[in-house]
């Protein structure tokens, strides 16, 4: 069958570098792309009632707009993001109807904690400096796992309650404005969700596009929760062939998130002894953990004599991740411990490492990924930071061993950054965010010695 053929007869229609272009289900007849695959508009089939879309964005491919339109391009509204350096959404306001309000503030701590959701209109606002009111019910708070799914949603209100009916109050119950629950790659269940308010952020945290079946913009990609896929072919899909090209998550959706569409992040509760290793692992650990994983898994799994253990692990992304404690318990695991005490040998060098780091350098900041201006190719790097005494940028990349191996992409992209320098891929880290310009820099490789 040609292309013609399968992209007519099918669903789904994808353009020649594998963007999606159709959904029928979804009644999308054309969707509109920048050169760097980000969504321009959405046009919907003739006839449907749900609104045709536009995107803005700011030079760092943040969505800053998003504009909805009716069946024959009438606009209707329009919702404009006001963002953070590292992209976190800070507020929202809408346009329609001769109106221009601010709709939502978020709130975060180390993440996000809720959102503030609260009309005020712009056009003509005044300031009372005489009287201040505080109005319970609009902060809406999220209670969200370990992937950042909001699970439920309470206010700031506090219900009274009165237990024994003797008009003295017993205590306080919260507000539930609403719960959530997902299946692995994040639909909602059914008969598993209730909602006396639209929370507009639900799996991995990210805002769900209400105009749309499931979608999230994740940033580099647009996930569709119903398909349990991204929209189009992975930017980095040259670094991780053993993938495929639209997963989600590097496929652990129960233990990992998508940080931006373009890489996983191993999120999960560790056994009881609250330790975890193997998490940010280099190239050569995870080369041994690939070939050790025949002689690992089934003995560990197969070999408990008695007494109970807690124990998971998993393969995904190349590693094996592995939490275990035994109480009481006889486990022969000898190869098993022997990988994890490389691996851990590995982890505690290369902390070490970036604590002598921070004395030479400021803003340290740990595994970021690096695009190469000459070639494209795209290298990991252990830790990227400024030089006190200059002030120009430093790379390092740790190997765990005197005889560790440059990566494929390391012997290509080092050299190349060396020459024509790169910029930062993904979220990054502050200062040094996704985008940032990283002048040409030798990459420092340290090793035991």
């Amino acid at each position: 069958n040609s292309a013609s053929t399968i992209n007519s007869n099918n669903n789904y229609s994808y353009s020649e570098i594998g963007e999606l272009k159709k959904d029928v289900w979804d009644s999308i007849s054309n969707i509109v792309r920048r050169a760097d695959g980000k969504i321009l508009s959405i046009t919907r089939t003739a006839g449907c009632t749900r609104p045709n879309l536009s995107y803005d964005y700011d030079p760092m491919g943040k969505r800053i707009a998003k504009h909805t339109f009716d069946n024959g391009n009438a606009w209707i509204q329009s919702e404009y993001y006001i963002k953070d350096a590292t992209g976190n959404t800070m507020s929202t306001y809408v346009y329609k109807d001769g109106s221009f309000a601010k709709t939502e503030d978020h709130l975060y701590g180390s993440s996000s904690l809720g959102i503030i959701q609260d009309s005020l209109e712009m056009i003509g606002a005044y300031v009372d400096t005489v009287y201040f009111s505080h109005v319970l019910g609009k902060k809406q708070y999220s209670g969200s796992n370990h992937l950042g799914n909001v699970l439920s949603t309470f206010s700031d209100i506090k219900i009274p309650l009165d237990q024994n009916s003797n008009d003295t109050i017993d205590g306080y119950m919260a507000d539930i404005t609403s719960a959530k629950d997902y299946d692995a790659f994040g639909e909602y269940l059914t008969n598993r969700n209730f909602s006396r308010n639209k929370y507009p952020n639900s799996f991995n945290g990210k805002r769900d596009d209400g105009e749309m079946f499931g979608w999230q913009d994740y940033g580099f990609r647009n996930y569709m929760k119903a398909a349990r896929r991204f929209d189009r072919v992975d930017p980095l899909y040259q670094e991780y062939s053993y993938l495929s090209t639209y997963q989600f998550g590097s496929n652990m959706p129960t233990v990992a998130k998508d940080i931006d569409g373009l890489e996983a992040d191993i999120k999960f509760e560790y056994a009881k002894s609250n330790q975890f290793v193997g998490n940010g692992m280099d190239e050569e650990d995870k080369k041994i953990y690939q070939e050790s994983f025949d002689n690992i898994v089934t003995p560990f799994a197969t070999s408990i004599l008695v007494g109970p253990i807690i124990g998971k692990a998993f393969q995904g992304v190349g590693y094996l991740y592995k939490a275990y404690k035994t109480e009481n318990a006889i486990v022969k695991v000898s190869k098993a411990k022997q990988v994890l005490q490389n691996a851990e040998k590995g982890a505690n060098f290369e902390k070490e490492g970036i604590k002598k780091l921070s004395e030479t350098q400021d803003n340290v900041v740990e595994q970021i990924t690096v695009k190469s201006n000459k070639s494209g190719v795209k290298t990991r790097l252990d830790a990227v930071g400024t030089d006190k005494a200059t002030g120009k940028v430093k790379l390092t990349d740790f190997k765990s061993s005197s005889t560790a191996p440059l990566t494929k992409n390391q012997k290509i992209g080092y050299p190349e950054i060396e020459e024509a320098g790169g910029i930062i891929m993904g979220k990054g880290k502050p200062p040094y965010v996704g985008g940032t310009e990283i002048p040409p820099t030798l990459v420092d490789i340290i090793k035991p010695k």
